[in-house]
Formats: C-alpha cells, structure tokens, sequence
C-alpha cells in the first residue's frame, strides 16, 4: 500500500500501524505519489489532502480520470470535517475518510473491508462475455437469492444485460446483499458494524441464514428490459428499514466500515422504495453488445 503523507510524524505512525500487516510505500508529494502509482500500482492509497505541491483531491481526480487507475482503492485522510470536503471527496469518487488523529483501532479494519471489496469488486468487473449473446433475447427473469455467493453470481450475470455493467454490477451486490444481511439474517447496522471490526461479520451472515426459520426464505429479483430500457425490482421477507436516511452520502458515514450501499446505488441510477423499505425498483438503460463499462 502507499502512504501520500508529508508530514513525517504523521508518517511513522502509519507505518508502526501497518508494516507487520502490509508492504507499505511512501510519497511525500502528490506529484511523487502519482510517480509511483503509474509505476507501480498499489493495492490501496492511504491519502492526506495537505501536501505541498499538488492536493490531494488533485491527485484524486488524476487517478480516478485515468483507466487504469481509477479502480484503485483510496482512503481520505484529513483534517477537514465540513459537509462540503466531503462532498468534494465523494464527487471526485472517495467513498472512504479518515480524520487526524488516525487510530489503529479505526484504520486496519477499514483496510481490510476495502482491501476485500476490491478483490470482489475485481471478479464482478470481469465483464462475462458468454452472456453477450443473450442480450437481444432476454427480457424477463426471476430469481431467488439465498447466500453471498448467489448475490455475486446474480449481480454479475444481470449486470452485463445492462449498460455501464461494470458500476451497476457493484451496485446490485449493495442492494442484494442488504435484503441477505438485514431482511433475512436481521443483522442490525450496529451489529454489522462490531462484526466487521473483528473480521466475524460474514461467518455470523451465514450462520443466521442457515436457522431453521430462514432456510426458506429468499431475497427475490426481478429483473425485465423492454426497448432500450431495463427494471428491476428488489424484495426481501424482512420488516424493511429507514431508507430515507441512506439514499445520500452522509460525512457522519463516510468513516465507516459500511453504510455506503444504498447511496452509491442512488448515485448511478433511480431508485425507488417502498414506504416501507423492503422493496426498491430500479430503472436504467440495457446494454449495448459492444457496452462494457
């Protein structure tokens, strides 16, 4: 991974956090850290906005404008707390802030869940060709999802029936795994959040779904394209939740483990919930043969 840091004790702290755990590289510039990002990519930038050449939001908006880069995981790390630095962040593509003082206790979980979204986020992204030539005949299917590895089969294969595959397939996996986790499993948002902390969170998903009261029930999907457009629909057997305190990006979330799913869906495409929040439709465009992105 790579620091972007330029002050030194800031710097050594980070790196006592995180050399028995990660191989850790250093840019004191933003010009240094793109240098050594185009050179050799890392698996996730830890990025302080206050550098003395370039800012960090420069440099975050040079990765996330060139193909290559802008897949790569990146953690804010600053000073700064007011709505509108977050709202610059989450703008230029930072999902993910840390505010000084860093603590250990804070940022090798955070690594760790990202560092595993992105080895997922990986498979999901590689587009699955074979399905190409099901795009001119496909227009309705039906399916019933019961554990993480149907989410991600699901996402994937629905995802290259639609345009801008890539981010929607990212995006379905948010919204498909929260009818798992809460409609099925009931895993409340604190509960997530102490299990993630201490790496228990996905055995506890699959221990709750396999009780005996939830061995029949099923997140289903809908999905139907008709002309140049495609609607899915969304439901769980759950109680629902208050979805309207997710569809936007939040600074009070922005440090946390989870919590960002909803909103980047909202981000890429409509979503509408039912009052009582187990059921979202969704509505965008289908792919084209040649669509990839």
């Amino acid at each position: 991974m790579l620091i972007v840091d330029d002050v030194p004790g800031n710097i050594n702290v980070l790196i006592n956090f995180l050399q028995s755990h990660y191989q850790v590289s250093v840019a004191t510039t933003g010009q240094e850290a793109l240098d050594h990002i185009r050179q050799t990519p890392p698996d996730l930038v830890l990025l302080d906005i206050l550098l003395p050449d370039i800012d960090g939001w420069s440099v975050l908006k040079t990765l996330k404008e060139d193909p290559e880069l802008k897949e790569i995981p990146i953690i804010i790390q600053t000073v700064l707390e007011n709505q509108a630095d977050f709202n610059k962040g989450i703008s230029l593509g930072a999902y993910y802030f840390l505010t000084k003082p860093v603590s250990q206790e804070v940022l090798l979980p955070l690594m760790r869940v990202m560092l595993e979204e992105q080895r997922r986020t990986n498979w999901l992204r590689e587009r699955a060709d074979q399905w190409d030539a099901l795009l001119p005949c496909t227009h309705e299917w039906r399916l019933r999802i019961t554990n993480q590895q149907e989410v991600y089969a699901a996402a994937k294969v629905v995802s290259c029936l639609c345009a801008h595959g890539k981010r929607v397939a990212v995006a379905l996996v948010e919204l498909l795994a929260n009818g798992l986790e809460h409609g099925i499993a009931r895993i409340t948002f604190d509960e997530k959040t102490q299990l993630m902390e201490v790496g228990k969170f996905e055995a506890e998903l699959e221990r709750r779904l396999a009780l005996p009261e939830n061995r029949d029930k099923f997140v289903s999907l809908t999905f139907q394209a008709s002309g140049e457009h495609v609607s899915m629909i969304i439901e769980d057997p759950g109680n629902g939740f208050n979805w309207r305190d997710y569809m936007d990006f939040k600074p009070e979330r922005l440090t946390y483990l989870h919590g960002r799913g909803v909103a980047l869906a909202n981000s890429l495409f409509s979503l509408t919930y039912s009052d009582r929040g187990n059921r979202v439709e969704l509505r965008l465009q289908r792919a084209l043969a040649e669509d990839s992105e």
